[in-house]
């Protein structure tokens, strides 16, 4: 599923994307598709659908952390003969066999290999070489080594989304702090309650003290397959809201 500034929603509104976010990936893509949900962290702690954070970093921290393996690849990579552990090691024997002034090239290439080796962001490394003083020598040794050898795993992506919060169910809140829309939306899948089965028997429960995140799993009961009831499927959960309009969920 794809939404561009400009599309036709299920109800014939136009859809205004003016909402910045990020999604970090270990997968290189060009269009978001949601066949591989559940591919990436897997958890869909906070419902089925495609993650995406406010905060760049937060969508960096995910990227790093599903692309771990593709990260050892790199660690195992040998560049000219040897990997950039093997260089440091091999620069640190060496500058310890000199002086002070002649062991200046092999410190400035150890220097940036400690860069490379913790996140193998070879751009920035060499954008900053002005501004650290590292020899010239050292640096087009550098450029030679693994400048066009090194791809960063997975990747990050800015996307935009509609920036209307009664588009979303708001995860953590109660039916009562939702926008009406979301509220109209509970109430017509839901009813104005619910029913729990204690050990004395069914407990009727209003809906309007109850958070979100627990009446999104209510859903499934109510609209989904007897494998559904079983299971409590999210994905039958988000997909019924996205036909009545509520396009997310939001978090934290």
């Amino acid at each position: 599923m794809e939404f561009r500034y400009g599309d036709i929603d299920n109800k014939g509104a136009a859809i205004f994307l003016d909402q910045s976010v990020y999604h970090g990936s270990p997968a290189d893509f060009d269009q978001f598709n949601t066949d591989f949900i559940g591919s990436g962290e897997g958890m869909q702690a906070y419902g089925w659908g495609l993650y995406v954070a406010e905060d760049d970093k937060v969508a960096d921290f995910y990227r790093a952390k599903l692309t771990t393996e593709q990260y050892k690849e790199l660690e195992n990579k040998k560049f000219s003969g040897r990997t950039a552990l093997g260089w440091y090691e091999y620069f640190e024997r060496q500058a310890s066999a000199k002086d002070i002034v002649d062991s200046k090239s092999f410190y400035d290439r150890m220097a940036m290999l400690e860069e490379l080796l913790i996140d193998w962001d070879y751009e920035t490394i060499i954008q900053e070489t002005a501004e650290d003083g590292l020899s010239p020598e050292a640096v087009q040794w550098f450029k030679d080594t693994f400048g066009g050898k090194i791809k960063i795993p997975g990747q990050l992506f800015e996307v935009d989304i509609p920036d209307d919060t009664g588009q979303y169910l708001l995860w953590d809140k109660t039916f009562e702090e939702q926008s009406e829309q979301t509220q109209k939306v509970l109430k017509d899948i839901l009813g104005t309650s619910y029913t729990e089965h204690g050990v004395g028997g069914p407990i009727n429960i209003p809906i309007e003290d109850i958070p979100a995140r627990l009446l999104y799993s209510r859903i499934a009961w109510r609209l989904g397959s007897e494998q559904d009831r079983i299971l409590g499927s999210a994905q039958a959960v988000s997909e019924a809201l996205l036909e009545r309009g509520i396009i997310g969920n939001k978090y934290l």
